[in-house]
């Protein structure tokens, strides 16, 4: 979707939302670029791991605090519970 908007330079209903509480922003930038990098399966996309977590961290020279950790696992969960659902031909 964010793909869509860059294109269009409009904003899908989809994108559209709250904006995260002052401070947090950063978190969520951190989030968006492990996601992009998701692996997935043969039956969906897998959870971020935690040497996902870890290897990016190592490479970006970051030491996040708890607090993000936790925030980054409650948004790779809430985007796993909302993953577009496959539509299947099968009865």
């Amino acid at each position: 979707m964010e793909a869509v908007e860059s294109q269009t330079g409009k904003r899908p209903p989809q994108l559209v939302g709250p904006e995260f509480p002052d401070g947090a922003q950063h978190v969520w930038d951190w989030f968006k670029a492990l996601h992009r990098q998701r692996q997935s399966s043969g039956f969906g996309p897998n959870p971020t791991s935690f040497e996902e977590i870890r290897s990016y961290f190592l490479l970006r020279r970051e030491h996040p605090a708890q607090w993000e950790l936790d925030l980054i696992q409650a948004l790779d969960q809430v985007a796993l519970e909302n993953k577009p659902k496959v539509k299947t031909d099968v009865p």
